[in-house]
């Protein structure tokens, strides 16, 4: 069976990942705020920083944060690893029936990284992801989250084997469509919920999107429902919920 194995992010990964958030393009989400609130000293260095400075400034400040941070890093890693081991396998079997695809044959492990960013980015190609390390008591929700994405593109990958891997993140539309769809068959799978009773939210961005007076968001929420009550395949279910986003791609915001 497959395991999720938390490990402490490496100091690359943390340098690379805050840089990107740190300095975001025009065509995507602008996480910096997020990244700011949580490292509100970061923003001061930052803005009296030359941007061809930016690594460099950021390294120092990310070596110092870990090091100064390691023994409740490393506390969170065995307090993580110990709590999603009573839900790991129960999970992955879900989400396998979910889906109606089985994981990589030759991918024994998924690797959680356990981060000082508040941001979790999950890694398609080497099924990663990562976790913050103060929000303990959000990790089960973060996790089912992003592992889900796994299991989803796989399955899609196979209903639709010429997306291109470039449409599989921000700010295509098939990323788009992952995100919303991702609370909805959690919030509405009965199976999930009785692993970890929660609700997932969805981004602002899509939650305040509406067609005239109805939030966007509930069309793939009917739809989800419907593919549930009349049992058809996720297969069909990919096609229909694509249709939607399609269908209302000047809402979701064309790319």
């Amino acid at each position: 069976m497959l395991k999720v194995i938390f490990k402490r992010a490496q100091l690359k990964q943390e340098v690379d990942l805050l840089l990107y958030f740190c300095t975001p393009d025009k065509s995507g989400f602008d996480w910096s705020k997020n990244i700011y609130k949580a490292f509100p000293s970061l923003e001061e260095i930052l803005k009296t920083s030359n941007r061809r400075l930016y690594r460099k400034r950021i390294s120092e400040y990310a070596k110092h944060f870990i090091a100064t941070h390691k023994d409740k890093i490393d506390q969170t890693i065995s307090l993580y690893q110990k709590d999603w081991s009573k839900i790991n396998d129960d999970y992955l079997y879900t989400l396998s029936k979910l889906c109606e695809t089985t994981y990589p044959k030759n991918k024994k492990v998924i690797t959680a990284y356990v981060s000082i960013i508040p941001i979790y980015p999950r890694f398609l190609d080497t099924w990663e992801f990562n976790v913050d390390y103060t929000k303990t008591s959000s990790m089960r929700p973060i996790a089912m989250h992003e592992i889900l994405h796994f299991f989803y593109f796989k399955k899609l990958m196979e209903v639709f084997p010429k997306t291109k891997k470039r449409e599989r993140d921000t700010p295509h539309l098939v990323w788009k469509l992952s995100e919303i769809l991702a609370p909805i068959i959690i919030n509405n799978s009965k199976e999930i919920q009785h692993l970890h009773k929660h609700k997932q939210y969805q981004y602002t961005e899509f939650a305040d999107l509406k067609v005239g007076t109805k939030k966007l968001v509930t069309y793939f929420e009917d739809c989800y429902r419907t593919h549930i009550k009349t049992g058809s395949s996720f297969e069909e279910f990919l096609k229909s919920s694509l249709d939607l986003a399609l269908k209302y791609e000047n809402v979701l915001g064309k790319k």
